[in-house]
């Protein structure tokens, strides 16, 4: 499942969080730092994270409470829409 609001910071889980789960300064720090949700989508969506390997995902919203919890997910989101003119 996934929401789209390209400038809001975005929650990634995959494998049901087995394999990841967090915001998407935690993602960019474990697996590609171009980390805008349109990105995130394509690779998942293309099998290209783990080449021919269908992952399980949903890339949603953050609610309020993850946002209190990790603030610094808010000014990551800016310093991407800074560079590629979207979160």
């Amino acid at each position: 499942m996934t929401t789209t609001q390209p400038n809001k910071p975005a929650w990634i889980v995959l494998d049901d969080g087995e394999l990841f789960e967090g915001h998407q300064g935690h993602f960019a720090n474990t697996f590609f730092s171009n980390a805008y949700r349109a990105m995130i989508l394509h690779v998942l969506e293309k099998d290209q994270l783990i080449p021919g390997e269908k992952i399980k995902f949903e890339v949603r919203d953050m609610t309020p409470e993850e946002l209190e919890e990790y603030p610094e997910a808010v000014e990551f989101c800016k310093q991407l829409v800074e560079e590629y003119g979207e979160c």
